[in-house]
């Protein structure tokens, strides 16, 4: 028989104590976000919520004997409760990365570091243009930017096959040692023909594979055995590469928006992940249940 220990007085309720029943009665029963605040208005934890006066109540009503340490030391710290509801949960979602991000809750563990996620930018540049890797959301001027991408070590290598194939394509390399010299890894800026432009951003936004055929087809006419394995290698990348930007294009459809957010594919992340593991969780079940008809 397990032993358990008494509780031979009642536990503390602060929240309740510092904000009083009337309060939590008043939250509304909407999506939203909370924040908490303690002294001298120090942001202390970020939250989402489909009902925020159920999630309230949770915290309202903890008890150290049944709720880890990190919540009993927190609603002990709380002086301030900030409320925003939104219209969906989704975008209470988005709100809460976005708050974690800018203000970096002393309790919030996950979501606090800056995610690294990479921006394509086209902008004009004398008779051609210019295509730029960055992983900073914000643009240059006359820029045209898609993103945001996750993979950043993808996208890095991806554009560095993009510049290859390019120069490649031109008719003017026939061995490894006939690329350029500023054709390198460091470089996170190039500047091409404007012709290469359109066929170019199709492919990077996901909507055409164009570009991914030349690029097979500058690999099966290539000559030299060097030159011919590095444009395979890069073929693959790109063919990975594309099947990211299409998994971004019907982000960007379902979002409604021409750039994704780093918000918002942190949030799809998430979602991804929890249908995975109820998946998962459903298969386990019928696996069990199979195994039950044979015993």
């Amino acid at each position: 028989m397990a032993v358990e220990q008494l509780c031979f007085f009642k536990f503390q309720r602060p929240l309740l104590e510092r904000f009083g029943k009337e309060f939590f009665r008043s939250v509304p029963r909407e999506p939203g976000v909370y924040l908490f605040s303690g002294d001298h208005g120090r942001p202390l934890y970020v939250g989402h919520s489909r009902d925020l006066r159920t999630r309230l109540s949770y915290y309202k009503n903890a008890q150290p004997e049944r709720e880890p340490r990190r919540i009993v030391r927190l609603v002990h710290q709380v002086r301030k409760i900030d409320l925003e509801c939104h219209e969906t949960l989704h975008a209470a979602q988005l709100r809460e990365l976005a708050m974690i991000r800018h203000l970096r809750p002393k309790f919030n563990v996950a979501n606090t570091l800056s995610p690294t996620y990479s921006y394509f930018g086209f902008r004009q540049h004398g008779r051609g243009f210019s295509l730029r890797l960055s992983m900073s959301e914000a643009k240059m001027e006359g820029e045209i930017r898609v993103g945001a991408f996750r993979n950043r070590g993808l996208c890095a290598q991806a554009f560095l096959a993009i510049a290859r194939t390019i120069v490649a394509g031109s008719g003017m390399v026939h061995s490894i040692f006939d690329f350029p010299a500023w054709l390198n890894v460091r470089a996170r800026e190039w500047v091409f023909d404007e012709n290469s432009r359109s066929i170019l951003y199709r492919f990077i936004s996901g909507d055409d594979d164009g570009f991914l055929v030349q690029a097979a087809a500058l690999a099966e006419r290539t000559a030299d055995q060097f030159l011919r394995q590095i444009f395979e290698t890069d073929l693959l990348t790109l063919g990975e590469f594309f099947a990211l930007a299409q998994e971004m294009a019907k982000l960007r459809i379902a979002l409604d928006t021409p750039i994704v957010s780093q918000e918002a594919l942190q949030v799809s992340h998430r979602l991804i992940r929890a249908n995975h593991s109820n998946q998962v969780s459903r298969m386990d079940i019928a696996e069990t249940d199979c195994a039950a008809l044979f015993d």
